[in-house]
């Protein structure tokens, strides 16, 4: 017996180291594709448009980037464009007419559909949104009298530059034929915010910070070539002198994509719906592209 035990050791032996290998290559396979994008993310933080300041006396932008999400904050009318004229207020439930700014964001379609709060969050969207291309929509939700939240940066850019942003944002928008953007009809978190059908497909090397991320670029904002992670797009804005701390004034701070709307919208619960109202024409001066920008 104790021969046939010897004789069976190497196998054994052979055996184990060959149970070891298999699991480090499938540990291996798992892991190295988060190590390949941690890596890739992190020489991403290298900027570009080193050259950028802010323009004195500029068009002043906001840019928010929570831990799951980001957004451009954009006045809602200048010499530039007027953004009533893409998003009229018969796109939203309620009284808009006070609005001072407009937030754009980009993001997978059914997340932001299907989630208006963190606790309908399921594993399966959020898996299937970073790992495989999904289709996307545009969230515009309109700001009032608002607080800065945190996570959040300004900056002031020229008109040329500004103008490169705003074609950044109606590329990414899919334009019916009078050019107006797609709304997707009966998707909203309140009265100040609606859904428009988006170009390009969600994943995770195309995330709402790169979106964002892409746009400052475009402008000659100074931003990392690469940023899908959050927080990448503020790293090389200065912090302003009024953004709100972490913690205070905690009723303003999002905490999902519908809080985010109502909390910085400043409209009131129960505001009347405001009912469709025909399309107006939309006034177009310059192409840009393929979308027009009024001048």
């Amino acid at each position: 017996m104790g021969d046939i035990s010897r004789h069976n050791q190497p196998r054994r032996r052979r055996a184990i180291r060959w149970l070891i290998r298999c699991l480090a290559a499938v540990i291996g396979v798992v892991l190295a594709p988060g190590i390949v994008y941690f890596l890739i993310a992190l020489v991403g933080l290298i900027p570009v448009n080193n050259d950028f300041s802010p323009t004195p006396n500029g068009i002043e932008i906001i840019v928010t980037s929570d831990i799951l999400h980001a957004e451009l904050v954009l006045p809602i009318r200048n010499e530039v464009v007027d953004w009533t004229e893409y998003f009229p207020a018969s796109d939203f439930a309620g009284d808009v007419s006070g609005a001072t700014h407009v937030a754009v964001s980009w993001g997978d379609r059914e997340f932001y559909l299907s989630t208006p709060t963190w606790a309908d969050t399921r594993a399966d969207t959020v898996l299937r949104a970073l790992f495989w291309p999904t289709v996307s929509c545009a969230h515009v939700s309109l700001w009032f009298d608002y607080t800065l939240p945190p996570r959040s940066r300004k900056t002031t850019l020229s008109s040329e530059q500004y103008r490169r942003l705003v074609r950044h944002v109606l590329g990414t928008l899919q334009l019916d034929e009078s050019g107006r953007p797609r709304r997707i009809v009966g998707a909203a978190y309140g009265p100040a915010d609606a859904f428009y059908e988006a170009h390009g497909y969600y994943h995770a090397c195309n995330t709402c910070n790169s979106w964002v991320g892409r746009g400052l670029k475009a402008a000659g904002v100074r931003i990392g070539w690469f940023t899908p992670l959050p927080g990448s797009v503020l790293w090389y804005l200065p912090a302003s002198r009024d953004e709100t701390p972490e913690g205070h004034d905690a009723t303003r701070r999002p905490v999902s994509p519908a809080g985010a709307a109502r909390l910085r919208c400043g409209v009131p619960e129960g505001t009347p719906h405001r009912p469709a109202a025909p399309p107006e024409a939309i006034r177009h001066s310059l192409r840009l592209g393929s979308v027009m920008v009024p001048s």
